[in-house]
């Protein structure tokens, strides 16, 4: 088996993987890019396989916005924009503050809420 061959492969998503080779203890990211129809590779620069999934994620995120800004996650499209929209619907079309109240809570709890489990802020 030759040092420059893949020895471990963990696949993140669709066209996002990690991979370790024999040559380096370091996890190197995978990424293709559409509009260049190749892979784009790099070092995570991590030896622990859960900070590289990480490492790699953030790679992605911030490689996609300088390619294509249509591609990065706009503000007022997210989960959270439509989540408060529907917030401020609920103010004015229910006179009842109890029902008001429980929707709320299924919007904003902090552990398993709507908000906290779609997006990554949850701020009520």
């Amino acid at each position: 088996m030759s040092k420059n061959q893949v020895s471990k492969l963990k696949q993140i998503k669709q066209g996002l993987a990690i991979y370790q080779t024999g040559r380096s203890p370091y996890w190197r990211v995978r990424l293709w890019d559409t509009i260049a129809k190749k892979y784009v590779r790099r070092s995570t620069k991590e030896t622990s396989r859960i900070e590289a999934v990480e490492a790699a994620i953030e790679f992605a995120d911030s490689y996609r916005k300088n390619i294509d800004p249509s591609l990065a996650p706009i503000k007022d499209r997210s989960f959270e924009a439509f989540a408060l929209k529907f917030d401020s619907f609920n103010i004015a079309k229910n006179g009842n503050a109890r029902s008001y109240a429980d929707g709320r809570k299924i919007l904003y709890r902090e552990g398993d809420g709507l908000i906290s489990y779609f997006s990554m802020t949850c701020s009520p």
